[in-house]
């Protein structure tokens, strides 16, 4: 099976719409890999972002 490469190197924001964040929670609506149908999740960034004096950072020690 072939993929868009925007699915395939992470670059949510050019297969995903509707995006926004309430709280800690990121939610979009993005194509599936087969293409043409789209579906709506949400993932909690608590678990994986930081704030660090004052910067957000990127904790992958975290994320599974």
């Amino acid at each position: 099976m072939t993929t868009n490469s925007a699915l395939a190197l992470g670059q949510f924001s050019l297969t995903c719409r509707n995006t926004g964040i309430q709280g800690s929670v990121l939610t979009s609506t993005c194509e599936r890999a087969s293409g043409g149908v789209y579906k709506t999740s949400s993932i909690d960034l608590n678990p994986v972002v930081e704030n660090v004096d004052g910067s957000l950072k990127w904790q992958p020690s975290n994320f599974f």
